[in-house]
């Protein structure tokens, strides 16, 4: 990253370095064309990028060292997620490999629990129990919060796990390969499957947040809790409005509004 910078400083202001002070939104604007045209990095990179500076300037405004923050309003990039037409096409095409469908299923798995890759490397068959009613939860402290969260799971992450069940070393619930290569293996599906977008493992976060829940009427603020966040903030970098949200939204209005205003 602070390669990236530096050269962007160089190339747009000819500078070594610039007073947080004087960082406005029209910097951002331009690093971020910057990373695209100059760097020709991919959208996922740009949104890595952009979310460390992020987080470097939100840290130094919380200490006191700038009186604002003038990226708080910025737009990001769009996160990538799967529909719901194209999950159930990359849930039943077959595959040419053992490894890739396994490697699918792990990405699905994700979709269904909204678990993300780290938790579900270290997530353990004792993490996962009945409630009081006999039905499965995962329950755990998240590696990246420490908070902790209780997952209830659906029927698909049910059948997985239970395809899986005795497969991974003792105590893990799954033999998880390194993420590079799952990533690896789910571009490799995505181009199968006729999906032209970038798809990686943590598009499943995204794919339960958009397309599982608030597509499905889930209130965002249900879907901040069930996703771990600590702030409503974030789980909006992971909400997409889709058309069919809009649509189903106006015919809720219509519905509730009758011919009320009809003239």
């Amino acid at each position: 990253m602070l390669g990236h910078l530096r050269a962007f400083l160089k190339h747009e202001y000819n500078l070594h370095h610039i007073p947080l002070l004087e960082l406005e939104q029209s910097f951002i604007e331009q690093y971020h064309v910057y990373l695209k045209t100059v760097c020709h990095l991919k959208a996922g990179s740009v949104c890595r990028y952009m979310d460390r500076r992020n987080n470097v300037v939100k840290i130094s405004f919380d200490n006191g060292l700038m009186p604002r923050n003038s990226f708080a309003l910025c737009p990001t990039e769009p996160r990538t997620f799967l529909s719901e037409e194209e999950l159930w096409i990359f849930q039943t095409s077959r595959l040419k490999s053992a490894k890739h469908e396994y490697h699918r299923d792990l990405f699905l798995f994700s979709c269904f629990t909204e678990i993300c890759y780290k938790d579900m490397r270290y997530l353990t068959c004792e993490q996962i129990i009945p409630d009081t009613k006999g039905h499965l939860r995962i329950h755990g402290n998240r590696c990246k919060t420490g908070g902790e969260y209780t997952i209830k799971f659906l029927p698909a992450a049910l059948r997985l796990l239970e395809k899986y069940r005795g497969t991974a070393p003792s105590p893990l619930a799954f033999d998880m390969p390194k993420l590079s290569s799952i990533n690896c293996s789910l571009r490799r599906i995505t181009k199968q499957c006729g999906i032209s977008r970038h798809i990686t493992f943590h598009a499943a976060r995204h794919t339960f947040a958009t397309t599982l829940c608030l597509s499905q009427g889930i209130p965002l603020s249900t879907v901040s809790k069930m996703l771990g966040h600590k702030q409503i903030t974030t789980t909006q970098i992971y909400a997409q409005t889709t058309p069919i949200m809009i649509e189903d939204a106006i015919d809720r209005v219509e519905s509730r509004l009758g011919g009320k205003f009809a003239v």
